[in-house]
């Protein structure tokens, strides 16, 4: 449900970025964020009656009410589950997602079995997210006290200020993941959207591990950017080189065995996919290469800067694709514009870091 973003707000990456760079700080971090979450509620609600009312959604209330109250649900589950992450705990975070995650498909699949409709299945999943909501608070709490303790509030305009770029990165992530998918099927039709969204799945679904790596770094680099100290120019260019060789890796199934893994993973009937999987690995690679720079700055607080940059290659691709539809240059045409915005991204993330690492890894040396 995308109108979740309105209650997410960047608020899992504010929050990896914030108490990965302070830890002493996550009580004051975790309650100025949860303060703005709540408030998020009232139009977050407000923006999906609209939609339900006015955009015929074809879901019944009674579906459409616990799909709603889940996604809630699952975004404040998220919310408890950051600064676990920022503090480095993964072995209970990966502990209590996998649990709740069994539970849910458990209790979901016993309603099926025993008779229960999508309606009902729908309703034992929001009891699951409120677990999972309940267990990742409790724990939170039995880990960082301080998180439950009262500070001094500052206003909700200065708050919003804070949170706004992590906000905007949410809203620009969710376009690069749909624009493209978008474009295809009003320019080339739906066969093609077909084709294209199978290659696009393989890249979003290896991409993640990309995400995963953030999550790890992210609260290391920050913490020795927030130090200010020396070791941060090795630690970001080891982050921006490993990040970028295991997206070679990674790629490389996608342009060597073309053929076997369109076969395995979507069967006969997209064969057409078979000589657009080399492109698709290209665009794999560019992701890696420029996620590496994006997680540096995040971590150092430039996120901001990065978010401009993505905006401009949202932009540039927007324009090429446009263009690859006139001239007719079909999804290898999708496909190069994409790479191009990508290629754009990434040398712009280490134009803007490059001064700051120089002069990081000068200090390093002693210069």
């Amino acid at each position: 449900m995308t109108l979740v973003l309105i209650v997410d707000f960047g608020f899992a990456s504010y929050l990896l970025r914030e108490i990965g760079a302070d830890p002493s700080n996550i009580g004051t971090v975790f309650r100025e964020g949860l303060r703005l979450k709540l408030l998020l509620i009232v139009p977050f609600f407000l923006a999906s009656s609209l939609t339900f009312w006015f955009f015929n959604t074809k879901l019944p209330v009674l579906l459409f009410v616990p799909m709603l109250l889940s996604a809630l649900m699952l975004s404040f589950s998220e919310y408890c589950i950051a600064p676990l992450r920022a503090l480095g705990r993964y072995d209970i975070e990966t502990g209590i997602i996998t649990v709740s995650n069994l539970i849910n498909f458990g209790v979901a699949a016993s309603v099926a079995w025993f008779g229960g409709g999508v309606v009902e299945v729908a309703y034992a999943s929001l009891v699951c997210r409120f677990q999972y909501f309940v267990a990742a608070a409790i724990t939170l709490y039995r880990i960082a006290p301080a998180v439950a303790q009262k500070i001094s509030r500052c206003t909700v305009s200065k708050l919003f200020q804070k949170l706004f770029p992590y906000g905007t990165d949410g809203v620009l992530s969710t376009a690069w993941n749909q624009l493209d998918v978008v474009l295809v099927g009003s320019l080339f039709g739906s066969a093609s959207l077909g084709i294209y969204s199978a290659g696009q799945k393989v890249v979003q679904g290896l991409y993640v591990l990309a995400q995963v790596i953030g999550n790890v770094m992210i609260p290391h680099l920050a913490r020795l950017s927030s130090s200010k100290s020396n070791e941060l120019g090795v630690l970001a260019i080891k982050t921006v080189f490993g990040v970028s060789v295991i997206g070679f890796i990674l790629s490389a199934p996608l342009y060597l065995f073309p053929d076997w893994l369109v076969e395995t993973l979507f069967g006969s009937k997209y064969g057409d996919l078979n000589r657009l999987m080399p492109y698709f690995s290209f665009v794999l690679v560019l992701r890696f290469i420029s996620a590496g720079s994006g997680i540096v700055l995040t971590a150092v607080g430039m996120q901001s800067r990065r978010n401009i940059y993505q905006g401009l290659g949202i932009v540039l691709f927007s324009a090429l694709a446009m263009l690859a539809g006139m001239f007719d240059l079909g999804l290898v045409g999708i496909i190069g514009s994409y790479a191009a915005a990508l290629i754009f991204m990434a040398i712009s993330f280490q134009r803007a870091l490059s001064p700051y690492l120089k002069l990081k890894s000068n200090s390093v040396n002693g210069i």
